[in-house]
């Protein structure tokens, strides 16, 4: 069995991406700043997609309970 593991992709210019999981299964969080959305999917046995959906930011802030959101550059 893999063992689970997360990677951040973040590059100039371009939304901070976040995998985490392994190759057979896992999710993939999008973050883009400018849109002020989090972009949620996955994947299982290796190639089977799951379909993903845009969260706005400040839902989940509100979500939980948080007061501030601080930039994470």
């Amino acid at each position: 069995m893999d063992e689970p593991k997360y990677r951040i992709d973040k590059l100039r210019g371009r939304p901070t991406k976040i995998w985490i999981g392994s190759d057979s299964s896992g999710i993939g969080i999008t973050i883009n700043r400018k849109a002020r959305t989090l972009h949620v999917s996955g994947w299982y046995d290796s190639m089977v997609g799951i379909e993903g959906a845009d969260v706005p930011i400040d839902e989940i802030v509100a979500l939980f309970g948080l007061r501030t959101v601080r930039s994470v550059d």
